[in-house]
């Protein structure tokens, strides 16, 4: 038998935030891509973890009053994006103010700036508002190229791993689980973002087929955001934030 030991080094409380007061705004930076660990002395990019647990600590602390977020740059897998959501949903359903700023951003990265009570887009910034897609690459070509060939045993529809060395293309099963995964998570990101923004489903959909990229000005115009503003403008307002009434019942 043996036992393995690890030590991890991460960051600890801020003690700015400590000794913040009340009616405090902590400031949140989530640029960059995101990791569920880092690698390295240098590794500076924002662990997922973490933020969630900063999250619900800024949640517990009654001297906190909001917090404002810079999501400029983020990066970060779909699952991450949903878990990040709830949890921002869970702050402000503690009564707290959550204030959201980006500049340009996919539809997915939107649905989770649309927690917030207030939402800022930068004066050059845009959503695009196109949709998702999936999709693979397929090696079946490139290895012939090289004279290397793939024999695939498959025994059933949905068991499609292996196919990208075998095909050119999806096969039926791979398309039509993969088109489903992406029907839900379209569903679901569409649905949180209507009711937060307070449109309808033909409002909606009419931005995403006739829209593709909005610019700052129309989002705001659309309803798509609140305030068009850099960050510094959002941090030096952030008291104000709690002034508006947020929209709808999910977050």
């Amino acid at each position: 038998m043996s036992t393995t030991w690890s030590v991890e080094f991460t960051q600890g409380p801020k003690l700015r935030d400590a000794g913040a007061g009340p009616g405090a705004y902590p400031q949140v930076s989530l640029r960059g891509p995101m990791t569920y660990r880092r690698y390295g002395w240098f590794d500076s990019r924002p662990r997922f973890l973490e933020i969630l647990a900063y999250v619900n600590q800024l949640a517990e602390s009654p001297e906190v009053d909001g917090v404002v977020i810079n999501m400029s740059g983020l990066q970060a897998s779909p699952a991450m994006l949903w878990e990040l959501r709830a949890q921002l949903a869970g702050l402000r359903e503690r009564g707290k103010t959550v204030s959201i700023y980006f500049d340009r951003v996919g539809v997915m990265e939107y649905a989770v700036a649309s927690v917030a009570g207030e939402v800022w887009i930068d004066p050059m910034g845009s959503i695009d508002m196109r949709g998702i897609n999936l999709g693979r690459s397929y090696y079946k070509n490139s290895l012939a190229k090289v004279g290397v060939g793939f024999d695939e045993w498959r025994f059933f529809k949905y068991k499609s791993a292996a196919e990208a060395f075998s095909r050119t293309e999806f096969s039926e099963g791979a398309r039509e689980q993969l088109t489903e995964v992406m029907n839900e998570v379209w569903a679901e990101g569409s649905d949180l973002v209507m009711d937060a923004r307070g449109l309808d489903e033909a409002q909606f959909m009419d931005i995403v087929n006739n829209k593709s990229e909005v610019m700052a000005a129309e989002a705001e115009e659309l309803g798509l955001v609140d305030a068009v503003g850099d960050y510094h403008d959002l941090a030096k307002n952030a008291p104000m934030v709690q002034l508006r009434a947020h929209r709808g019942g999910q977050y």
